[in-house]
């Protein structure tokens, strides 16, 4: 089994505002945040609607385009904003995590991998994570041994 997921997230307040201005709707969390599952389509659109003809600044991000990258930092003007991908099957796979506060680049890129070796599956440490960097960068709190992410 296996899955994909790219997302924007960060407190409600600041995906709110990303979600009017790209006409979409966001999911609350816990914590007073909340998240908008990043479509090939939405991506597109930001692509075709923002006219940002750059390379992509963030190479290994399927959907983190130059176009993306810059509504996420416009949006993060009055706090954090952050953007994720995970790509997992069977256990194995990757996720990559970045955030901007104050239209600065605030976290990452942090990328983090599991693969299999003849030991078994091998990752960072929940805590070096690329997702939970980020998470735990933006103010999550969990309590002790609970991963942030699961928190949300």
């Amino acid at each position: 089994m296996g899955h994909n997921l790219c997302a924007v997230i960060g407190p409600k307040t600041n995906v709110s505002k990303f979600a009017a201005t790209w006409l979409v709707r966001f999911v609350e969390l816990p914590e007073n945040f909340a998240l908008i599952p990043m479509t090939t389509l939405l991506a597109d659109n930001i692509v075709d609607l923002a006219n940002v003809v750059k390379p992509d600044p963030y190479p290994g991000f399927q959907l983190l385009s130059a176009a993306v990258a810059e509504a996420l930092e416009s949006d993060s003007d009055h706090g954090v904003l952050g953007y994720f991908e995970t790509d997992y099957f069977g256990g194995v796979g990757s996720q990559r995590a970045i955030g901007w506060k104050d239209r600065r680049l605030f976290v990452g890129p942090h990328v983090s991998e599991t693969i299999w070796t003849n030991d078994g599956l091998q990752s960072d440490a929940p805590k070096d994570r690329a997702i939970t960097r980020m998470l735990t960068s933006f103010g999550v709190w969990t309590k002790p041994n609970v991963d942030p992410f699961d928190a949300l």
